[in-house]
């Protein structure tokens, strides 16, 4: 939109319209970020699980994947071919 192409008044009530409506966003923005904030405050703390609930037969499938792509391990062990001397996680 040229705005420099209207007439004087129909600027002044444009501007007027844009500025009004920026401030209106901000101010609503701002509200939900205050009211977001106090709904996190008001969370309660919910533990996660630290374990996987495979059965028997394909917890040794994942132990021996861990063995072999070096990811942290099922079991709670420290993985088959990590180095102890190594100071890299």
């Amino acid at each position: 939109m040229n705005l420099g192409a209207l007439p004087e008044a129909v600027q002044h009530i444009v501007r007027a319209a844009y500025g009004d409506a920026t401030g209106h966003i901000f101010l609503i923005s701002a509200l939900i970020g205050v009211v977001g904030v106090i709904a996190a405050v008001a969370m309660r703390q919910v533990t996660l699980r630290d374990s996987l609930d495979l059965p028997a037969e394909l917890m040794g499938a994942a132990v021996a994947a861990d063995a072999i792509d070096g990811a942290p391990p099922v079991d709670g062990g420290a993985p088959r071919n990590a180095d102890p001397t190594s100071s890299k996680p």
